[in-house]
């Protein structure tokens, strides 16, 4: 019997594209909502705590697609992958809890291991 490889190479396009997709939804709306609603931030300083993140993830993003063009995804995007699902989880334990340099750092490395994911 002949293994199916292009189904075995979508459910992991799968994989990736849902875990990317959960990641910037969190970013551009539970994130901010914890922010305002939740640790009653204004909206002037939730835009500066995101501020870093941004810029993380943009350098990510340009570095990113570069070794993407080079050496390819193969190694990148499941670093990429676990720094996010890391970093989501230290949020998700952290959050309420924690100063504001700790959130500022938590979401830059999350910056950082979501930029790759988007540059391939």
């Amino acid at each position: 019997m002949q293994e199916n490889t292009v189904q075995k190479s979508a459910n992991k396009g799968t994989v990736i594209a849902s875990v990317t997709t959960a990641s910037m939804f969190a970013g551009i709306l539970l994130i901010p909502l914890l922010l305002q609603e939740v640790l009653h931030y204004s909206a002037l300083a939730m835009g500066l705590i995101l501020l870093p993140q941004a810029l993380a993830m943009g350098l990510a993003m340009t570095v990113g697609g570069r070794i993407v063009d080079r050496h390819g995804a193969g190694w990148i995007l499941p670093l990429g992958l676990l720094t996010v699902s890391c970093m989501s989880i230290a949020l998700g334990f952290t959050a309420g809890q924690s100063s504001l340099w700790a959130l500022v750092v938590l979401l830059s490395f999350r910056g950082l291991g979501l930029g790759p994911c988007l540059s391939h």
